[in-house]
């Protein structure tokens, strides 16, 4: 993973946004399916959404 995405590839883990593969597997240089970029998305719009609603 490049330097530049390391603290982003944190938050989203921390936040739930991004998973992993499986329950204890992260792949930071794999690549993602469409499936799971939609994923990704949907989880990141439900964040904000909640957060403009607090």
């Amino acid at each position: 993973m490049s330097g530049y995405a390391v603290d982003a590839f944190i938050w989203a883990t921390q936040n739930g946004i991004v998973t992993g593969r499986t329950a204890d597997t992260l792949v930071p240089k794999g690549q993602a399916t469409r499936a799971e970029l939609a994923t990704i998305l949907q989880r990141f719009d439900q964040m904000q959404k909640a957060d403009a609603a607090a």
